[in-house]
């Protein structure tokens, strides 16, 4: 208990680098993306590969041709999607857009239902259209859908940052209580 609320400036740097990092995704959408595409390649490699590992060290009785072969064809396309890293990221930035279609769908029916209920279904409305407008953008043009990538997850690292920061001063301010409190118990029964 001591070393954790001690190590608050350690939180607090942690905050600091990963706002620093939101910047940095933000104002390289490109290198992000392409980022992204290779850890994404890499981890269906691992996935594929401990598959085949998985085949190998089951008992025979256990053990299915098809897993095995299912496992290799996903080694096979992660080191496809690795060699081709430029298809990686249009699939990527054609799937985002897909889900944006889908949530602006989603919005803009459900807002459209709402209407009678007040003016939050038009911003829920209009919300929707832009999420729609924001995911045929990112289906039609990689650059834009790296971009609305690089940008959401560099504002998610700009929260978690500030969250992390506002979180190491309050383990300091809980730190420095427990210590008078602690020191106030030792000076009355000492």
């Amino acid at each position: 208990m001591q070393t954790l609320l001690k190590k608050w400036w350690v939180i607090l740097i942690q905050g600091i680098l990963m706002i620093l990092l939101a910047f940095l995704v933000m104002s390289n959408p490109i290198s992000t993306l392409a980022g992204i595409s290779f850890w994404i390649s890499t981890l269906v490699i691992l996935i594929g590969a401990f598959g085949v590992a998985w085949w190998f060290n089951s008992p025979r009785e256990e053990r299915e041709t098809s897993t095995l072969i299912w496992s290799i064809v996903t080694v096979l396309v992660g080191i496809l999607m690795t060699a081709k890293l430029n298809i990686t990221m249009i699939t990527l930035s054609v799937l985002f857009g897909i889900m944006l279609l889908a949530n602006g769908y989603h919005l803009v029916k459900n807002g459209w239902e709402s209407r009678a209920q007040g003016n939050q279904a038009w911003l829920v409305i209009v919300v929707g259209v832009l999420s729609i407008i924001c995911g045929l953008m990112s289906v039609f043009n990689v650059s834009l859908g790296a971009v609305a990538i690089s940008t959401l997850l560099g504002y998610q690292l700009l929260l978690a940052g500030i969250a992390l920061i506002i979180l190491a001063f309050m383990k300091k301010r809980v730190g420095s209580k427990l210590e008078k409190a602690a020191e106030q118990i030792r000076s009355k029964y000492s």
